[in-house]
Parts: C-alpha cells; structure tokens; sequence
C-alpha cells in the first residue's frame, strides 16, 4: 500500500467531502466505527478482559472519531470514559455533534481532563492490563512540540501504556506524520489505526518506537493519492493480504494446496524443523514432508504427528549427512517447495547437501537459519539463476554481506538490496519493521506488526514453515509478503493472549489459525 504525506492526506480529505460530496460527518462516522472495530479486536483477543476503553481527546477530528467509538463501544456493552482535553466548547463541527450524541449515554462517562488524573481511585487502584488506553489528542495537523495540556496527557499516556495496552487514533499524538520524528514527546502506541492511507512518516526508522502495530482501515475514500516515482518502499497491509486468499474450492485434496518439504535438525535439534512443520500445517500446507537425521526422526514424529517424517544417514556428530537422500524415498522433483536450514548445523556435509538442492530443484526454496550460514560462508552456491528466498536476522544479514551487525542495523534498507544483488534471490530481513525486497522488483516492502515478545527462539522458524506453506498456495511474491504479515499477526494475538513476556515460538503457531481466519474469513 502506498503511503501518503499530510499535504496529500489533507488534499484527498477535502476532494472527498468537496468533489465527491460526502459530507465529514458521515466521514467521521465511518472512521469511528473502524476505530471501534479495531479496538474491539484487540479487546476480544485478551484473554483478562479490560475494565473499561479510556478515551483522551482532543478538539479536533480525532476526537470526534474517538466520540464516535465509543458509541459503538457502548453498544457493544464495553464502557468507556472521554476525558476532553480542551474545554468542550471549543470543539466545533461534526466533533461537536458527535460529543451532544454520547452525553447522555450510561455506558460512555465524559468527564474534564485535569493533570491530577493519575491520582484519581480508578487508575490509582486499576491492575495492570485493566485498561485500553486510546490516544485522540492531535492529528496529523500538528506544528511544532505539544504543550501545556496536551504535553502532560501524553506523558500521562506513556506512564499508563507502561503497563496498558495503548491506541492512536490515525497518528500517534505528537509525531510528526512526514518525517516519522517527534520535537517534543510523543504517545508510544501499541497499534496505530491509521484512517484510509498510512503516512509516509510511518516507515521511517525513528517511528517505530511510537507507531507499534499498524493497521489501515478503509472509510470510503475513492481518491487515490498520486504516484511518486521516488516512493520505493510500501507499507505491507492487512487489506493487501486479504486480496490474496480466495475461498478454497469444494472438490479440494490434500494435494491441491501444495505438497513441502523441510530439510533440517540434527542431533540435539529436534525442535526447529517440528516448529516449522507446524507452522506449515496451521498455514494450510496439505501435504508436509521433514527429512531429519535419523536419531531425531521419532522425536520430530511426536512432536509434529500430521507431519511424514523421513530418516537420514546422520554423521559422527549428528548431522545430515551429504548421502541423506541415497536412502530415502524421497524425490526432490515431487515437492512444490523446500526449506532447508533449521537447526542443520554448518559441516561440510550439509553445504554439499544444500549445493545438491540448489543444483537439482526447480522448485522455490527457502533458506533459513544454518543455510544462511553456509551461503555466507560460499557465495558461489546462489550465482546462478534461482527461486531462492534468504530470511536472515540482523546478525545473519552481517555474515551474510560481510558487515557488522551495527552496520546493518543502522543502514538496513542499503544492506537489503546488497544482498538482494549479491545472491540473486529475495530477501527479508527480519527485525521490529521487517523488510522486504523481491527479486526483480523496485518496490521494497515494510510491515509494522508484530510485537518485542516475538524476539525468541524458534520465531525465524515459524516464519520460515509458514511461508513455505504459501508458495503453492498463493505464489513466490505474494507469500512472501503474506507469510511476514501472518507471522507478526500470529505474534500481536499471542501477545494479546499472555502477555509479550511469555510469548514462545509455539505460542506464535497457536496464534496462526486465528490471523488465518481472520485473513480469510471462512
């Protein structure tokens, strides 16, 4: 999805109320019933449900939005509380109209915003996680630093998220939307709903702190923001995913959703090539073939019993050994896409059986893990023409391009494309703001779900399992893009779940049939 700057945003705005006639109420109403639904995700994935949704608006169009999710709230029988950070008589127009229409509603309790907020009983005596905190002070509108009381309900609004699951209502207060910086203090949000078009500040490396996950909902707006020739990367959004996935058909079998082979384990590594089978599974694989040496085969067997696990000869240390496939039944040419790498181990024996791979197939692969290792290690196994995909972490990235991890990580999208055009294949590049760059495409890609809980071991090899999964199902390019967004979502719903804390690779692959469901509605 293309990003657009707040001149933009605020051209397309008027075009749709001027040009188009849709008046800016009915605007507001569909922006607040989005924001609504958004929270109520949110609040229907948490496992200790929240008390109450605490609203801080502003005079402007993002209360009014925040005026108009609570509403829908309250209809849903969620209570909520407004605290007007501005004298309600200075809030004018549709806002203004959609503030008259809660006053009198039970559920929704509007009260004045004053700086001793915190000292109040409800959230002196609130437990943590018993609130959803929704920040609607200031738009995309904003000059300069905030101040006076906006500057204080901010950093009462960071004091609270430390503890609080936090949304902002289309930017996060404070944030400029063009650049992605703050001048003064800025909401850290865990989901930003952004209304019709995300900003293009969003993508920036200085918003990642304060934009959390971010959602794009759809309000209606026809216009489409102009094409801008120096726009190389998009923003990879749940409404971009869902196009991909069509109902599956009746007379489907097991076979019609692709038939996948993980390669990996090795004497001690049991768990790699079983999570990512298991992710593969719940991602809608049919058929999921795992070659393992032959001392792990039964543990692989019970820890993943929809998966046919296939024994290997094994070397002195454990290792497939480069002669797995002598003895095996198995026929590259049969599988639709392979992974290999988890938990392998770097011997010479499993960079003579991923050269084999490499050298046999014609079918996508996937790389991770250990056999990012050995490409780092011999360039010359990806020189020629492949359908390779390379999903290294930060510190993989490095070895791979032959920098160091700070060099990575501070110039990640120029380390991207070095490896991009170094081993000839696709690349994601793992990390808070995953990136993404297709082979022979210019367009580079960001997504911003996901959350710091993800940061575990075995996360790499869900995402791997999963997008393996989606090859057959919906192409090399768009399960790549869907696998990244899938696998984030499956992390922010286990999050929502526990907590970021306890978040495990396994809890991860629980949460793969419901971002699934979600995806696909049926």
């Amino acid at each position: 999805m293309k990003t657009v700057s707040i001149a933009e945003m605020v051209h397309i705005d008027e075009q749709t109320i001027e040009e188009d006639c849709v008046p800016g109420a009915l605007l507001m109403d569909w922006a607040g019933e989005q924001l609504s639904i958004e929270i109520r995700r949110v609040y229907d994935y948490m496992t200790f449900k929240p008390e109450k949704v605490v609203f801080f608006a502003g005079k402007g169009n993002n209360g009014g939005d925040a005026f108009v999710a609570a509403k829908y709230l309250s209809e849903w029988g969620i209570c909520s509380e407004v605290y007007l950070v501005a004298p309600s008589s200075t809030i004018q127009g549709d806002a203004h109209f959609y503030l008259s229409d809660i006053s009198e509603n039970d559920f929704i309790h509007i009260q004045p915003y004053v700086q001793e907020i915190e000292t109040l009983q409800s959230f002196k005596a609130a437990r943590p996680g018993s609130l959803i905190i929704v920040d609607a002070l200031l738009g995309t509108g904003l000059k300069g630093e905030p101040r006076d009381k906006f500057k204080d309900a901010i950093e009462l609004i960071n004091r609270l998220g430390q503890k609080n699951y936090v949304v902002s209502v289309d930017i996060p207060s404070g944030l400029n939307g063009d650049t992605g910086e703050s001048p003064g203090t800025a909401v850290k949000a865990d989901l930003t709903v952004s209304m019709a078009y995300p900003k293009k500040g969003f993508l920036t490396p200085a918003a990642l702190e304060y934009v959390g996950h971010l959602e794009v909902v759809d309000i209606g707006m026809e216009r489409k923001p102009a094409e801008r020739k120096e726009q190389t990367t998009e923003f990879l959004s749940r409404l971009d995913v869902v196009q991909m996935f069509s109902k599956r058909e009746k007379s489907s079998h097991k076979g019609t959703y692709g038939k996948i082979l993980i390669i990996g384990g090795a004497r001690g590594f049991s768990g790699a090539p079983s999570m990512a089978a298991m992710a593969a599974l719940n991602a809608g694989s049919g058929l999921v073939s795992v070659l393992v040496p032959e001392s792990i085969a039964p543990a692989v067997s019970t820890l993943c019993p929809e998966a046919m696990v296939h024994w290997a000869e094994e070397t002195d240390k454990g290792a497939l050994s480069e002669d797995s496939f002598n003895n095996s039944d198995l026929q590259l040419n049969q599988f639709d896409a392979i992974l290999i790498g988890p938990g392998m181990t770097v011997c010479d024996d499993t960079k003579e059986l991923l050269k084999l791979i490499l050298e046999t197939v014609d079918v996508p692969v996937v790389l991770d893990a250990d056999a990012l290792n050995i490409v780092a290690g011999d360039e010359s196994l990806l020189s020629g023409d492949n359908k390779c995909v390379l999903t290294p972490h930060a510190g993989e990235m490095a070895r791979l391009i032959g920098k160091r991890v700070d060099d990575v990580t501070s110039a990640r999208f120029s380390s991207l494309m070095t490896a991009v055009h170094k081993y000839n294949s696709s690349i994601i590049l793992k990390g808070a703001g995953t990136i993404i760059a297709l082979l022979d495409e210019d367009q580079r890609y960001m997504n911003l779900n996901g959350n710091p809980g993800m940061a575990t071991a075995g996360s790499g090899d869900v995402l791997s399992g999963i997008m393996t999964a989606l090859i057959p199902q919906l192409g090399l390019s768009n399960a790549i893009l869907a696998s990244v967004f899938i696998h984030g979502l499956s992390g922010d719903i286990a999050a929502l779940k526990c907590c970021q804390a306890s978040v495990k690779a396994t809890s991860i692959i629980d949460g793969i049939p419901l971002a699934m469901r979600e995806l696909t509605g049926v």
